[in-house]
């Protein structure tokens, strides 16, 4: 029982370090996508969100999300069913679930 208890805290320690590593990237990049992108979004979605925002978003959007969210699928031999059964009751056993888990609220959060 102590090894599914380590491995537990591993897995919660790896995706708490790759939020970390999410939320610095981001952060860090910022500036230099504000001066690449600019601001200033015209026509129809004038009111939206700037350019800069929405071109940081779509690798998280396009690769690193379902990236994590097929490694936990996988992780549970594609039940998906099973998985959302599991979840439900906060049982989170791949790295690939908590990494999702902690790193879409991350997403939202520094996209609001």
């Amino acid at each position: 029982m102590a090894a599914a208890s380590s491995v537990d805290h591993g897995g919660t320690a790896l995706a708490a370090a790759l939020v970390a590593a999410y939320v610095g990237l981001v952060l860090g990049l910022r500036a230099e996508f504000e001066r690449h992108f600019g601001e200033q979004v015209e026509g129809y979605f004038a009111n939206g969100a700037p350019r800069w925002r929405c071109a940081l978003g779509l690798p998280t959007q396009v690769g690193t999300l379902p990236l994590l969210l097929g490694c936990a699928v996988v992780a549970h031999r594609f039940d998906v069913q099973r998985w959302g059964e599991r979840t439900s009751h906060g049982k989170l056993r791949s790295v690939g679930e908590r990494a999702f888990v902690a790193v879409f609220p991350a997403f939202l959060l520094l996209d609001w």
